[in-house]
């Protein structure tokens, strides 16, 4: 059988039940954070010849297959430290009858196995953030991105509007609505076999704003060129269940998309960039 890009067939085989793609908001946030990654990777891969795409992080291959092909003579890597997750990805390759598709287990937390500039495109999406040592993960994609390379990365926004005016809050408040949160999450959210590992800032252990994100990519050789936000909204379910509240955050995900300091108020960021010289 072979699967659409994006099907509920390829999440079925490694998410059960589908719970954290079901509802409404869920799928908002999630869409508009795929249309603003694809946005950039097509603006990229524009123009290359034989272009060469690293995913770094890819866990089961999910974002290379909903990634747009439009070059049959591109060649795509996915890489993850998990050896289930890329077991589960070549065995989706196979049943989806993907050409130029391979995956390998890599620790991204070590020297990348790949000669140097081997790659014209490398992203690595909800990653960073779980690093040890981002700088010394920065300088490998520099050393084997090509000299025209593009780096995408998303990222939490630990600076973001809302982050920073939870700092004021009495901390009784704030780990309540913490352990809200997670109680929700561990009621409605994903239940993998793969990582059963609830979000939580214990596994963020590099969880910046953008100015520190910033400098340590200028210092690892990298130049901005590009910067979105994914949401101000993140897809709770109690707002997915209240339709006027829906509707409100996705209007006002709109009038914040409108303006120059968007990527300060967005629960995420996304980040375009490219190898200095």
């Amino acid at each position: 059988m072979k699967y659409s890009p994006g099907s509920k067939e390829i999440y079925s085989e490694v998410i059960d039940g589908l719970s954290y793609y079901q509802t409404t908001g869920e799928v908002y946030h999630t869409l508009r954070s795929k249309a603003k990654f694809h946005k950039f990777y097509l603006q990229a891969i524009t123009g290359r010849a034989f272009p060469k795409i690293l995913d770094i992080g890819c866990f089961t291959g999910t974002e290379i297959f909903m990634l747009p092909k439009p070059d049959p003579k591109a060649k795509y890597l996915g890489i993850d430290v998990s050896s289930k997750a890329i077991t589960i990805a070549k065995s989706l390759s196979r049943k989806r009858g993907e050409k130029n598709v391979d995956f390998q287990i890599v620790d991204g937390n070590k020297p990348l196995p790949f000669s140097d500039k081997s790659f014209d495109i490398i992203y690595a999406l909800e990653l960073i953030e779980h690093l040890k040592t981002p700088a010394q993960f920065f300088a490998e994609v520099r050393r084997v991105l090509k000299d025209n390379g593009v780096f995408i990365v998303s990222t939490p926004n630990a600076d973001t509007f809302l982050n920073k005016i939870s700092r004021w809050l009495p901390p009784s408040l704030s780990q309540a609505l913490n352990q809200a949160r997670l109680q929700d999450f561990a009621r409605h959210g994903t239940s993998s076999p793969i990582t059963p590992i609830v979000w939580d800032r214990d596994a963020h252990i590099s969880l910046w704003g953008f100015s520190k994100w910033r400098s340590t990519l200028v210092q690892s050789g990298f130049k901005l060129d590009c910067i979105e936000g994914s949401s101000f909204y993140g897809g709770s379910r109690y707002i997915s269940e209240k339709p006027f509240l829906l509707g409100l955050m996705i209007l006002l995900d709109s009038v914040i998309d409108l303006l120059p300091f968007k990527p300060h108020l967005q629960m995420c960021m996304l980040l375009k960039l490219v190898k200095a010289k």
